[in-house]
């Protein structure tokens, strides 16, 4: 059902609430990011082993600490929009309720 509030939703609130309104498409995307991150990581940890080379341990450590960067940096913005996007749905439920 349509809301009102709907059309008032800036893009990034539209952004995060497309994650809950098809939940398997938003899985499926972390999975497939999550997959390439790990064949990266999978990739330097081989040649650190084929080469005895520590700086390609290095670099799969730094690839390892971006994808928690970048997930932490993520998850930050999320929670900074949440409350938003409720407040504005309690308030038009307050509303309707005093139409009632």
């Amino acid at each position: 059902m349509k809301s009102e509030i709907d059309d008032q939703l800036t893009k990034k609130e539209k952004q995060v609430l497309a994650a809950y309104e098809n939940p398997k498409e938003h899985m499926r995307k972390a999975l497939r990011l999550s997959i390439q991150y790990l064949i990266a990581i999978a990739l330097f940890a081989f040649l650190s082993v084929k080469e005895k080379n520590i700086n390609y341990s290095l670099v799969m450590f730094g690839v390892f600490a971006l994808l928690i960067v970048i997930r932490l940096i993520n998850a930050k913005k999320n929670s900074e929009i949440m409350p938003k996007i409720i407040a504005k749905y309690e308030e038009e439920i307050k509303r309707l309720k005093e139409k009632k």
